[in-house]
């Protein structure tokens, strides 16, 4: 019984420990807000707002480079006319 009691306080010790490494001494190393497990961040509302705008950004390349091969194979047709 006293052994299960010593691992369950181990267990405990160790998950506080953790706790504290990752909510306290890791934001303030990286200059990061307090407990960011509790605050929900912007960033990937961020991160999905620019891979949205890169999508688009490759779309219009394409649409680009269709308009160029386009516009190639008209002035092939013209010169063979």
């Amino acid at each position: 019984m006293i052994l299960l009691l010593d691992l369950v306080i181990f267990i405990v010790v160790i998950i506080l420990l953790l706790f504290f490494v990752t909510q306290i001494v890791f934001p303030l190393k990286n200059g990061t807000p307090l407990f960011p497990l509790f605050f929900k961040t912007d960033t990937s509302a961020a991160v999905s707002a620019a891979e949205e705008e890169l999508e688009k950004i490759a779309e219009l390349e394409q649409l680009d480079n269709l308009q160029e091969e386009i516009n190639r194979r008209k002035a092939k047709l013209k010169k063979e006319e």
